[in-house]
């Protein structure tokens, strides 16, 4: 019976297990449960060939995945990819594998050159805000949006720093009530493209960190928009908000996947500096930022691709 299952739920999927990695994961502990089954039950002389035959499927199963998970390098800056080479690294020791051939720590570290070759991106960002507060006699309801696109142009030849103007759609739908009288501010259409010379406008920002394989991005919309209260409407420039990401925590970058892409909540903050370690989205808002303080300003759902325009040469 037990030789019988061998053949039938074991043997056949050993071939399958040494090719395909996540075959592998399901296959090879089922095959070890059997393995360690049967030499209680009766021994090591009995299945000794079927013993055999699995240890060795489990070597060939190893080293696949190893050449698969560290070739031609890795980037400890991905955290999945990082804890993968030490769990196989793990599972090389009790192998009795040769620890200097699969030792995580001398697999050679990504450096991010070619990625950071790339002379211009093409971003996209999209972003939805939507918040109320009410105190001392006001009450703001804000909601923001925006999908933008940009070209983003290097700004110097050593230095991996991009940034672009930006195109695309964004709205605001502003409702301020003092004392029970409206002041409205509506938007909805297209942006307001960025101004080199007077450093106005919507503009998005990339930058890459070869050093530590990572990358910083930032975005700020700006909108015509129609504001109206008791005396009339009149039509002003709004800024529709403001994402950066953080500086010093870890998007990572390859050489291998030349996409930077990611989604998320970002917390809202009324300012911008005592954040460096966090994503952040700035609403812009005075009267919202007062009335519900810093700290519960909610959080927007923001989308980021960035893909190069040009790809060096490489991988």
């Amino acid at each position: 019976l037990l030789r019988g299952y061998y053949k039938v739920a074991i043997l056949q999927k050993l071939p399958l297990a040494e090719k395909d990695c996540r075959e592998a994961e399901q296959i090879v502990p089922k095959a070890l449960a059997w393995a360690g089954q049967t030499q209680r039950l009766s021994g090591s002389e009995i299945f000794s060939r079927e013993h055999a035959a699995i240890w060795d499927s489990w070597v060939r199963a190893f080293q696949n995945c190893w050449e698969k998970a560290t070739k031609p390098c890795v980037n400890r800056n991905i955290p999945e990819q990082w804890h993968r080479v030490l769990t196989l690294g793990r599972q090389a020791a009790l192998l009795e594998l040769d620890p200097e051939l699969y030792d995580p720590w001398a697999v050679p570290q990504c450096p991010c050159s070619r990625i950071t070759a790339v002379q211009a991106w093409r971003g996209t960002i999209t972003y939805s805000y939507s918040k109320s507060a009410s105190g001392g006699g006001q009450k703001v309801e804000l909601h923001q949006e925006a999908n933008v696109t940009s070209q983003l142009a290097r700004t110097s030849p050593t230095y991996p720093s991009f940034i672009g103007s930006v195109s695309g759609a964004a709205q605001i739908d502003r409702s301020w009530y003092l004392h029970g009288n409206l002041v409205s501010t509506t938007a909805g259409g297209p942006i307001v493209p960025y101004d080199p010379a007077a450093n106005m406008g919507s503009r998005m920002n990339l930058v890459l960190y070869q050093n530590t394989c990572t990358y910083w991005f930032g975005v700020s919309v700006h909108v015509n928009a129609s504001t109206c209260g008791s005396s009339g409407c009149s039509s002003v420039t709004a800024l529709a908000g403001v994402v950066n990401s953080a500086y010093d925590r870890v998007h990572p970058i390859s050489d291998y996947n030349l996409t930077l892409s990611g989604s998320g909540y970002m917390a809202a903050h009324a300012d911008p500096y005592p954040h460096p370690r966090e994503d952040v989205y700035f609403p812009m808002d005075s009267t919202l930022e007062w009335i519900a303080s810093e700290g519960n300003l909610g959080n927007a759902w923001v989308t980021w691709s960035f893909t190069p325009m040009d790809v060096p040469p490489g991988p």
